[in-house]
């Protein structure tokens, strides 16, 4: 599969104000060798705001190229986007997540094994309710999982969704609490909602 780099900052003021000043940063990404898929959009609650830009690249070492430039990153132009650091990953994702990633909310889950747990128990638990979620929002499966290459006890999670309500109506219906208690107990994780757009 794909290597998916992950990125995450507080937006500026100035993206906020008009959202195109990111489109410089992804032209010049779409022309990265390597580079299959881009998708950017915004995660909002009533407390903060979380810019994602998610890349699909062939593989990692064509993203490490790109790293490898002298004047990275501020060749890629996303500076006048960013309100505060740029956070990145990169995940191995087990499934293709075009599907989570297009659909009009995607679930963004970055998840961290409790202590004492092991992948072993994230996946027995992530796969009961990954199958429930696929059958009970099938438009927009497979819901898909990976670890990232920077830390073993880390994963990211993307489910699609056609509305906030639906992705609240289904997580917590009664079918689905054994698994989500399951999975609380293997990891703490972080949940956002964003709407993304696909560029290339």
């Amino acid at each position: 599969m794909p290597l998916v780099e992950i990125a995450w900052w507080t937006p500026s003021e100035a993206y906020l104000a008009d959202n195109s000043i990111i489109k410089p940063a992804l032209d010049f990404l779409k022309t990265v060798e390597g580079c299959k898929h881009i998708y950017s959009g915004l995660s909002e609650t009533d407390t903060d705001k979380t810019l994602f830009l998610f890349i699909v690249w062939e593989t990692y070492d064509h993203h490490a190229a790109l790293m490898a430039h002298p004047d990275y990153p501020q060749n890629v132009g996303l500076g006048p986007t960013a309100g505060s650091e740029v956070s990145v990953t990169h995940v191995a994702f087990t499934k293709d997540v075009d599907a989570s990633l297009s659909a009009p909310v995607t679930e963004i889950l970055a998840m961290t094994l409790q202590e004492g747990k092991t992948k072993e128990d994230f996946l027995k638990a992530g796969q009961a309710i990954a199958e429930q979620l696929d059958l009970a929002n099938p438009k927009h499966a497979p819901v898909t999982w990976g670890r990232t290459l920077e830390d073993e006890k880390k994963f990211f999670t993307t489910v699609g969704w056609d509305s906030a309500e639906v992705h609240k109506e289904v997580i917590t219906s009664a079918p689905l609490v054994p698994s989500r208690t399951e999975l609380r107990n293997a990891v703490t994780f972080h949940m956002s909602r964003a709407k993304l757009v696909k560029y290339a």
